[in-house]
């Protein structure tokens, strides 16, 4: 279950359906990304990262946990586990301590799992 964001929790990120934007972002707290988003997400504390179902990425991201359900093309470096859902279409490179693949995600990638 992914943690909750809200007023009690200043700690957060919420790009939202719509927006367009295009650059490199330096994030903290749990992020949600249902916009469109062109260049580098690096997330810079152990906070989860959501590709919402809305949400298409194109670049480079770096972060703890990862979970797509929207699209993303491009390379990620999780230091934590990428999951990508059913919803999901991913094409590119994955380096990841773990990766999850549920059945019905679009995927066409290479991906390695960190010791």
């Amino acid at each position: 279950m992914q943690p909750s964001i809200g007023p009690e929790s200043q700690k957060f990120s919420l790009f939202g359906k719509g927006s367009k934007i295009k650059g490199t972002f330096y994030l903290k707290g749990v992020t949600r990304l249902s916009s469109i988003v062109e260049g580098e997400i690096i997330m810079e504390d152990d906070e989860d990262l959501s590709i919402e179902r809305e949400g298409e990425v194109k670049g480079l991201i770096k972060c703890f946990n990862l979970n797509i359900y929207g699209k993303l093309e491009g390379e990620i470096e999780a230091r934590g586990k990428v999951t990508i859902y059913p919803s999901a279409t991913f094409l590119g490179k994955i380096n990841a301590q773990s990766i999850s693949i549920h059945p019905g995600a679009q995927i066409n990638m290479e991906g390695h799992t960190l010791l």
